[in-house]
């Protein structure tokens, strides 16, 4: 049987909540918890490969230095939303 919730934190999460979160429930038998990489933001991260041009890239040529940046920045934000959605599809299935 499936727990009934599914409280999931993030390790650089300065404002989590999740256990007084889970202290307010009544049936803590039914509580699963997952603590996955990521901040507060990393459910509202958005797609990078979706994002209009020039948000992530400016419009003229930038340094290599740059380029890396957005490239490491884009890598981790979809790693982590990965985690994310792998961790509620186990707790889902």
């Amino acid at each position: 049987a499936l727990p009934e919730s599914l409280i999931i934190s993030f390790a650089d999460d300065a404002i989590d909540e999740s256990d007084a979160l889970e202290a307010a429930l009544f049936d803590k038998q039914g509580v699963e918890r997952a603590r996955l990489r990521g901040t507060h933001l990393t459910p509202l991260a958005p797609d990078p490969d979706n994002l209009p041009t020039g948000i992530l890239r400016q419009s003229v040529p930038v340094a290599v230095a740059v380029e890396d940046l957005v490239n490491t920045v884009r890598d981790t934000a979809l790693r982590d939303l990965d985690a994310l959605v792998d961790t509620f599809d186990q707790w889902a299935t």
